[in-house]
């Protein structure tokens, strides 16, 4: 049983895609802390989760992945389209042995896994703050408009202003998946 999500917004094929619009900051304890009390003492929802994920070697820079979030199982394949954008699709798994079977089979080996919690804050409706305490690569906050426009240089633009007004250092920035900062530290 496999149920489909996709995310990316345009048409194309008539297949309805949502694109994520989103921050990524790397940040020390002392500004993860006080941005995640300023956000979540302004903040009407909150979720805790706990996301391992798996990350499978692929072609160039698309990449196979698995979610555990909470016991559920998500598999997603993310397809470069250009520099900045990525189309993703997921699929919900209720087998993941058998999956794992068949990436295996298929010759697709691990690269590494990403242990993170998170706990998620809804902004001003407006805005979904995600802090993270990633397992041997440090803290982050994932910063998502999710009341997008339909513009995407002004979804962006209004992100970098929210970033700005809540004084956080525009240098803070972090455009690496953490898997590659995983690999990255894997190395050195």
């Amino acid at each position: 049983k496999l149920k489909s999500r996709k995310k990316k917004e345009k048409k194309k094929n008539n297949v309805k895609k949502k694109r994520k619009i989103e921050i990524k900051l790397k940040i020390d304890n002392k500004e993860y802390n006080r941005i995640f009390n300023l956000i979540s003492k302004n903040s009407n929802a909150k979720k805790i989760t706990k996301q391992i994920d798996t990350y499978y070697s692929f072609i160039d820079n698309n990449w196979l992945r698995t979610r555990n979030e909470n016991g559920k199982y998500i598999f997603s394949y993310k397809k470069k389209i250009d520099k900045n954008h990525y189309e993703k699709y997921d699929i919900l798994v209720d087998n993941i042995v058998n999956l794992n079977k068949i990436l295996s089979e298929f010759g697709v080996r691990e690269i590494g896994i990403i242990e993170k919690n998170r706990t998620s804050y809804i902004y001003k409706n407006k805005y979904e703050f995600s802090f993270d305490n990633v397992k041997d690569i440090g803290l982050f906050i994932e910063i998502e408009n999710i009341n997008k426009s339909g513009d995407y240089k002004k979804d962006v633009y209004d992100l970098l202003n929210i970033i700005k007004s809540l004084n956080i250092d525009l240098n803070t920035i972090d455009r690496r998946k953490y898997i590659n900062i995983y690999e990255k530290k894997r190395t050195d």
